[in-house]
């Protein structure tokens, strides 16, 4: 097994013109980047609603090992990034505590909430080897360690082995991960750009769905998952370090 060494980077948000903002979207596009907007509303609602605070909002880009993505058959890459997204999911939320994050009530609040998206092009639309682009809320309990470069490493630094059974072979979790790239995205106090640097950022990951062929819109295709499915908090932290049950519940 490799060694990780500084595999993150943590930078500040810097705010860009939007992709493309010549082009029209198609109506899928729009409709997916709304979706994820609402999600992610609903979910900082979900929480202010319980007096727990305002989540913090990150965007993860993750790119893999190289000479392992390019041994695999093309059509196969999508299916071994999403493996790893899984581990790492399940490893994020580990390196806090949370134990059983897939099935867990008693800290499903305290669940990051996750859009990601698979792409194989670049900012100007050309052709690139697969990557991962995360948008990440965050409950306010772990805000620190949110900006703390050791807590990511140990996240991407994962150990043991899978089978990866599209091609009948193994590979080790830390050797898949080439690179984790992390910034905040700011969202602020005027209600008119509260939202505004999140929908940018919301509509720069769903890129691959507005498409320019010989000069006519079309409808890209991207490989894309909200986790967990459901951005309402089912439950709340009190001051008594317990949990309690709201009306979802």
């Amino acid at each position: 097994m490799s060694k990780v060494i500084n595999k993150v980077i943590i930078e500040k948000f810097i705010r860009k013109i939007p992709i493309e903002s010549h082009h029209s979207k198609t109506k899928h596009h729009q409709s997916m980047n709304q979706q994820v907007l609402d999600y992610f509303k609903d979910y900082a609602t979900s929480l202010t609603d319980k007096g727990e605070g305002e989540p913090k909002f990150q965007y993860l880009t993750i790119t893999f090992n190289e000479k392992i993505l390019r041994s695999l058959k093309a059509h196969n890459r999508s299916a071994f990034i999403q493996r790893v997204y899984e581990q790492l999911w399940w490893r994020m939320h580990s390196k806090l505590d949370i134990k059983r994050p897939h099935t867990t009530k008693t800290h499903q609040h305290l669940l990051m909430r996750q859009y990601q998206v698979i792409e194989d092009v670049n900012r100007y639309g050309n052709k690139t080897l697969e990557h991962l682009h995360i948008i990440n809320g965050v409950h306010p309990k772990f805000h620190d360690k949110m900006n703390d470069k050791l807590f990511w490493e140990s996240v991407v630094n994962m150990p043991g082995e899978f089978i990866f059974e599209e091609e009948s072979r193994g590979f080790d979790y830390q050797d898949t991960v080439k690179e984790l790239h992390i910034v905040e995205i700011p969202v602020h106090l005027g209600q008119k750009e509260r939202w505004a640097d999140l929908a940018n950022t919301i509509d720069y990951t769903n890129k691959g769905l507005s498409k320019i062929n010989q000069g006519v819109l079309i409808t890209g295709e991207i490989f894309n998952c909200l986790q967990p499915h459901t951005p309402i908090t089912i439950t709340k932290e009190n001051t008594y370090g317990t949990e309690q049950h709201n009306r979802y519940g």
